[in-house]
């Protein structure tokens, strides 16, 4: 990315802060508002909801494209998301593509919310309703 000055008065004296996009949380945030797209693809990760991964600030973003690897297209979400599923995720060494049944005794469908559960231990339901992202793309919902 390319750098940019900010010119800020503090105490009668200009000071220039240069920012170059390596030194932020993330990359810029696109200008144009344009709605996220799910599933998308970020660091070789398919993502069916709004994100932290990848920023340092904990703040939820999504990919305006299906893929942000290649368009490096995103926007902030407007409000926190539930965790959302992300695919592959690792699961007693295996690696998943899809959401899975394995090691849920009531039979429910369940994914990591990181790319490894072995790890992290993080983990949500597949069978999320009322929410626009799970509509999208249902297929990823179901064992």
């Amino acid at each position: 990315g390319e750098g940019y000055n900010i010119m800020k008065e503090y105490t009668g004296e200009s000071f220039a802060i240069t920012m170059n996009s390596f030194l932020l949380s993330g990359p810029d945030e696109n200008v144009e508002s344009l709605p996220c797209v799910f599933p998308f693809v970020f660091k070789n990760q398919v993502y069916t909801g709004c994100t932290t991964n990848g920023r340092s600030d904990g703040r939820y973003w999504c990919a305006t494209s299906s893929n942000y690897n290649i368009d490096k297209m995103w926007r902030f979400c407007s409000e926190e998301s539930d965790p959302t599923c992300v695919f592959p995720f690792i699961y007693k060494d295996k690696l998943y593509t899809t959401c899975t049944a394995d090691g849920m005794r009531n039979g429910r469908c369940w994914c990591a919310t990181t790319s490894n559960y072995d790890v992290d231990k993080k983990w949500t339901y597949c069978n999320i309703t009322g929410r626009t992202e799970a509509v999208a793309v249902a297929k990823y919902y179901y064992c």
